[in-house]
């Protein structure tokens, strides 16, 4: 391996480190989870502060 290889191979673990791509999946699917059980649709808002103040 080159050393701009190598650099670059720890820059990226380094980010990947930082993303924590494990814990944003395990996010994601809490939220998945969440919206299968309210059956809410993905594609709908959450409705505008106005319309909840009545």
């Amino acid at each position: 391996m080159q050393m701009s290889e190598a650099r670059r191979f720890q820059q990226l673990k380094g980010h990947l480190s930082y993303l924590k791509p494990h814990d944003a999946a395990e996010a994601l699917n809490r939220v998945l989870d969440q919206v299968r059980t309210e059956r809410m649709s993905i594609a709908t808002s959450p409705p505008s502060p106005a319309s909840t103040s009545s």
